[in-house]
């Protein structure tokens, strides 16, 4: 705990219009940022956070709103670790649900006549990987996570060769997803993921 650093916005904004309000928190949870409460959010501190936190802050405030941006430090441990579990569940989730998907891709959905679609999926891991700030997906496969969710669906198909891959190759879930959408190309190592969310 010592020495980290979050950001945290407080925001208000006018009850009318109510579309002010749903975009500051749209925009908040895209970024992954967790409520401290109402009109409180906190985010860890990153180059990349911080960008986008004053930027939103800026937007507010030509929304008619008030926000300040403040640096915290949790004085108690246990408050930090608190906080730190609660993002690293939240990517964990998404992750979750990002795998079982991709299971479904390498199978096309078990034959139904969809096509799972590519763009999508890649969109989605962006997204993930730019929220996971505490690297929650190697965590995950150093864990054994992937054999738990293995267990838990007992899914064949698809599953069992995405399970396979990650267990065999590099259980690295950038470099699985690297291999069937080429696109993606080497972006899974940047370590603060930058992508298109139309902007603040």
């Amino acid at each position: 705990m010592e020495g980290f650093t979050w950001i945290t916005i407080n925001y208000h904004l006018p009850m009318s219009p109510s579309g002010s309000r749903v975009y500051a928190w749209r925009k908040l949870k895209e970024m992954g940022a967790e409520y401290l409460r109402q009109g409180v959010a906190v985010l860890p501190y990153s180059r990349l956070s911080v960008q986008k936190i004053q930027a939103l802050a800026a937007k507010i405030r030509t929304m008619g709103g008030e926000a300040t941006l403040t640096e915290t430090r949790f004085l108690d441990e246990k408050d930090h670790q608190r906080m730190v579990e609660t993002f690293k569940a939240q990517s964990k989730n998404e992750f979750r649900e990002l795998l079982i998907d991709m299971a479904r891709l390498y199978e096309h959905l078990g034959g139904s006549g969809e096509v799972c679609d590519h763009k999508s999926i890649r969109k989605r891991y962006m997204k993930a990987k730019s929220r996971d700030y505490f690297d929650t997906e190697s965590e995950m496969a150093a864990s054994g996570f992937f054999g738990e969710l293995f267990s838990e669906l007992n899914m064949e198909g698809g599953w069992s060769e995405l399970f396979s891959d990650l267990c065999q190759g590099s259980k690295d879930v950038g470099k699985i997803l690297a291999g069937f959408l080429p696109e993606l190309g080497n972006s899974h190592k940047v370590e603060e993921v930058e992508y298109d969310d139309s902007s603040i």
